[in-house]
């Protein structure tokens, strides 16, 4: 019996879902370092790591070219040579390249993830403080007791912030708001931001005293090998996959009987990728002309195809009845 093999990841033009664009998802630049001790004498990058500090600019922009065709994003036209949006193998993430004329290679590529990934990866890093911020809470109500005016204050931070529904949810808050009496005696200003210091008082001595029973937990430190890292930490499967999406830069593409990668010429390789559909096509030619011309265009189509271009050429070619 044969076992199948799986088809490895191939990097391919990035495209925002249609889903993704009617939710309003963002994407920012996902932090790539990874801390592994106080000290921070083995924090890594996970670029770094993969394909080194320094990455030639011109063999990466020509791999790109060759490989995926024109550039599929709008870039900065002083600051950025291209762009290029290119797909991991976890679907809310992409991976942007853009060629910097000083070869740091963690300039260079940068993975940007959904908000939604970007919460849960906080949440897990916030886990810690969170579950020392509950022991400290049991601990002042078996020790301390909960003040006579603690319905009082509650009711002041349900007035100014949203989703808070116990005196829990409420300690934080206590160092947003200014004792009344200094307040007054300073300014002639509205109060609804004070608060009596006793307030304060109590909640400043809380906190400090168990901070001697229980210090405040740190960053969230990483092991060295990813592999060993709690499954249940969402920033896991993100680091594999950079590993995944940054090993395919290595995948060589073919020109004429030699081949390239995003690092240089590549000598006897085993599999060489065929170049992309659009090489030998002036396609970028009407862009040069007219810029601007073609920006709208490029716009209407879009619209048109309500953010799918493929589908909006379709609907254009259609209008101009051209087959």
């Amino acid at each position: 019996m044969t076992k199948s093999r799986s088809r490895p990841f191939r990097l391919k033009p990035f495209v925002f879902s249609r889903e993704a664009r009617r939710n309003g998802t963002r994407y920012t630049d996902l932090n790539t370092v990874i801390y592994t001790g106080p000290t921070h004498e083995d924090d890594f990058d996970l670029v770094v790591r993969a394909i080194g500090m320094e990455t030639d600019y011109g063999a990466l922009m020509a791999y790109l070219f060759r490989r995926f065709g024109y550039p599929n994003a709008g870039w900065d036209d002083y600051k950025e040579l291209a762009k290029y949006n290119l797909t991991t193998p976890e679907p809310d993430m992409y991976m942007r390249v853009v060629p910097y004329v000083g070869n740091t290679s963690s300039i260079s590529i940068m993975f940007m993830l959904s908000s939604e990934g970007q919460q849960a990866i906080e949440e897990y890093n916030r886990a810690l403080k969170r579950a020392r911020a509950e022991r400290m809470h049991d601990w002042i109500e078996a020790t301390a007791g909960i003040p006579s005016w603690a319905e009082e204050w509650l009711q002041v931070v349900r007035r100014d912030w949203a989703g808070i529904e116990n005196w829990r949810q409420a300690f934080p808050y206590f160092d947003m708001y200014e004792r009344r009496a200094a307040r007054s005696a300073q300014r002639n200003e509205p109060e609804e931001d004070c608060i009596p210091g006793e307030w304060i008082d109590w909640a400043q001595k809380q906190a400090k005293a168990y901070l001697e029973i229980e210090p405040m937990p740190g960053v969230r430190y990483r092991s060295a090998n990813v592999d060993e890292w709690p499954e249940d930490d969402p920033m896991k499967r993100y680091a594999k996959a950079v590993a995944v999406a940054l090993a395919d830069l290595k995948t060589p593409v073919r020109v004429r009987d030699s081949a390239i990668n995003a690092f240089g010429k590549v000598e006897d390789a085993r599999v060489v990728l065929k170049e992309p559909p659009v090489a030998g096509l002036p396609s970028g030619a009407i862009g040069n002309l007219a810029p601007q011309e073609f920006a709208k265009l490029h716009g209407a189509i879009y619209a048109m195809g309500n953010g799918d271009l493929k589908r909006g050429l379709k609907k254009l070619l259609a209008k101009l009845e051209i087959d």
